[in-house]
C-alpha cells in the first residue's frame, strides 16, 4: 500500500534538571550476576498487574536466566525460567498474568505474580521477539528470526501463526482494533487484523523501524533506529517523521505518565521525549549506557533500563516547582468566595482547577485560559460547587490548580507544567468583634509529584460518566471579591 510521508525537524537538548519536564532519576541495580550478551543485561520492561514492574533478563548459552520483578521502592526478585531463555518481550495479559517470549527456546512463557511458570512451544522454527496484549483478548507476538511470522496465543495456550514478509521486531495494539508491528529488515510498519489480514506500509530505505506503541493521540508511534527518527502513522497509513540530532539511535518507546512519548537510545546516552505535536526534548541519562525497555509504572513514574550499566531507572517527571497552587474556600453557607487568576508568562496559560470536599472526594473540575495580561475569576458558589458530582453542596472545599501551557485547556489531559500562574482567593471569616469580614490571600505554590496523574484521571472519570455533574463552570473576565486584608 502506498503511504504518504511528511518529515519534520524539531528538537531541543535539555539538562536533566531543566526545561519543561524536570526529571528526578533513581537508579536501582540489575541482576547480581549480569549477563552481558550483546552488551545488554536486561531487555524489556512492563507494568505488572500487581503494582510492580517486571522485566526480562538477557540470555547466554548455558546460563539460566530469569524474569525480574522490581517494586516501586526498588526491591528486586528473580524467577528462574524453566526453559532457560528470556531476552525478549514481556507484557501483562488479559488474564492478569505476565506473558513473555523465550527467544532462544522457541517458546512463549506465562508467569503468575506468585512465580508459577507455564511454557508453550511455538510450532516450527521460531525465535519470538516481542509480545503484547491484543484487543481480542489474546496475546500477540513477533518472530525475529527463524521463520518470518507473527503469532497469536490464547490465554489457554493455543497458538496460531500468520506468515509475514520479513522478521518482525516489536508489536503493539492499535486504537483501531488491530495489531501493529515493525519489520526492521524490510523498512516497514505492518498492520494485522485479529483475523490475520496483513497490510504493510513502506518507510524510507535504511529506516530500521524498531520500537512501537499506541500514542495518546490514537496514532501508532515508532522508532527508526538507524535513521535516527521518531515516526507516527495514522490508522489510515499516513506517516510523519521527526528527525533527532545526528548520532541518535532510538530503540524502545512508550507513553509516559505525562501523555507524551518517551524513548530510549542505544548509543547517545539520552532519554528522549516527543509530544504528540512533535516537539522533541533530550535528557542525559544518569549513567552512560545503552537504553533498552521503557514503561510507565503503576506508581505513575517512568521507568527504563540502562542495559550495559546493569541498572533500572525510576524517573519522576512532574517536578516543576510552583506549578501547583493550593488553597481553600470556607463559609460558603454564609457568603461566596472568589478565586482570581493571573499570569506572569508571555503566552496563554491553562488553569486546571480541582475542587475537593473535606473528605478528599473530588467534587468538580474545570479549566480556563489565562492570558498574559488578563485577570480571570471564578465564584465558589456559582462555579466551583454549583454542579458537584456529590449530592451535598459543600460549605468548605480545598482547591488545587495545576498551571499548564500549550494546546487546549483540559483538566483531564496530562499537561506541560509551568510555574507562571498566580492566584488569590477571597474568603469570608468570622470577625473578632462579631459578624463576618472578607480577606484575600494568595494560594500557596507547591512542587507537584505524581498526584498530577491522579488528578487528571479522576477528572477524566467524572467526565466519562456522562451525567454532566462534577464539571464546574467556565471562568469569567475581570476581578471579583478582592478586598485588602
Amino acid at each position: 500500500m502506498k503511504s504518504i510521508v511528511v518529515e519534520a525537524i524539531l528538537f531541543a537538548v535539555a539538562s536533566a534538571l531543566t526545561c519543561n519536564a524536570q526529571l528526578t532519576f533513581t537508579e536501582y541495580p540489575g541482576p547480581a550476576t549480569p549477563i552481558f550478551e550483546g552488551g545488554y543485561t536486561m531487555v524489556s520492561l512492563t507494568a505488572g498487574p500487581d503494582g510492580n514492574l517486571w522485566f526480562t533478563e538477557n540470555y547466554a548459552f548455558g546460563v539460566p536466566t530469569s524474569i525480574g520483578r522490581i517494586t516501586p521502592g526498588g526491591t528486586t526478585t528473580y524467577f528462574t525460567i524453566p526453559g532457560g531463555s528470556s531476552e525478549g518481550g514481556i507484557t501483562t495479559g488479559p488474564d492478569g498474568n505476565l506473558w513473555f517470549t523465550e527467544y532462544r527456546a522457541n517458546r512463549i512463557g506465562r508467569l503468575t505474580t506468585s512465580g508459577t511458570f507455564t511454557e508453550f512451544v511455538i510450532p516450527g522454527f521460531a525465535f519470538p521477539g516481542d509480545i503484547c496484549a491484543g484487543p481480542d483478548g489474546n496475546l500477540w507476538f513477533t518472530v525475529s528470526f527463524g521463520t518470518a511470522e507473527v503469532g497469536r496465543i490464547t490465554p489457554a495456550g493455543v497458538i496460531t501463526i500468520f506468515p509475514t514478509s520479513g522478521f518482525a521486531s516489536r508489536i503493539a495494539a492499535g486504537a483501531d482494533g488491530n495489531l501493529w508491528f515493525t519489520i526492521p529488515g524490510g523498512d516497514k510498519i505492518a498492520r494485522i487484523t485479529p483475523a490475520g489480514v496483513i497490510t504493510e506500509f513502506l518507510l524510507t530505505p535504511g529506516a530500521d523501524p524498531t520500537g512501537i506503541v499506541l500514542g495518546p493521540d490514537g496514532n501508532i508511534w515508532f522508532t527508526e533506529a538507524v535513521a535516527g527518527k521518531i515516526g507516527k502513522i495514522t490508522p489510515a497509513g499516513v506517516i510523519t517523521l521527526f528527525s533527532l540530532p545526528p548520532g541518535s539511535n532510538p530503540t524502545f518507546i512508550a507513553v509516559g505518565p505525562d501523555n507524551n512519548l518517551w524513548f530510549t537510545d542505544d548509543v547517545s546516552n539520552q532519554l528522549g521525549r516527543i509530544t504528540p505535536t512533535g516537539a522533541i526534548t533530550l535528557f542525559p541519562v544518569p549513567t552512560p549506557s545503552r537504553g533498552a525497555g521503557i514503561a510507565t509504572g503503576p506508581d505513575g513514574n517512568l521507568w527504563f533500563i540502562e542495559a550495559n550499566a546493569n541498572r533500572i531507572v525510576k524517573t519522576s517527571i512532574f517536578q516543576i516547582p510552583g506549578s501547583v497552587l493550593v488553597g481553600y474556600a470556607v463559609n460558603l453557607n454564609v457568603n461566596d468566595s472568589i478565586l482570581n487568576l493571573t499570569s506572569s508568562g508571555k503566552t496563554n496559560l491553562c488553569a486546571n482547577i480541582y475542587v475537593f470536599a473535606p473528605d478528599e472526594q473530588l467534587v468538580s473540575c474545570c479549566s480556563c485560559t489565562v492570558t498574559p495580561s488578563g485577570l480571570m475569576s471564578l465564584s465558589a458558589r456559582q462555579d466551583l460547587v454549583s454542579n458537584t458530582l456529590t449530592p451535598a453542596i459543600e460549605s468548605t472545599v480545598a482547591v488545587k490548580i495545576v498551571s499548564t501551557s500549550g494546546g487546549a485547556c483540559d483538566p483531564a489531559a496530562l499537561p506541560t507544567l509551568t510555574a507562571e500562574l498566580s492566584a488569590w482567593i477571597a474568603n469570608t471569616h468570622a470577625a473578632p468583634g462579631g459578624g463576618y469580614a472578607t480577606t484575600e490571600v494568595p494560594l500557596i505554590h507547591a512542587t507537584p509529584g505524581n498526584e498530577i496523574l491522579r488528578l487528571t484521571q479522576m477528572c477524566g472519570l467524572i467526565r466519562s460518566n456522562g451525567s454532566g455533574y462534577g464539571i464546574c463552570a467556565s471562568c469569567r473576565s475581570g476581578a471579583l471579591g478582592g478586598q485588602k486584608r
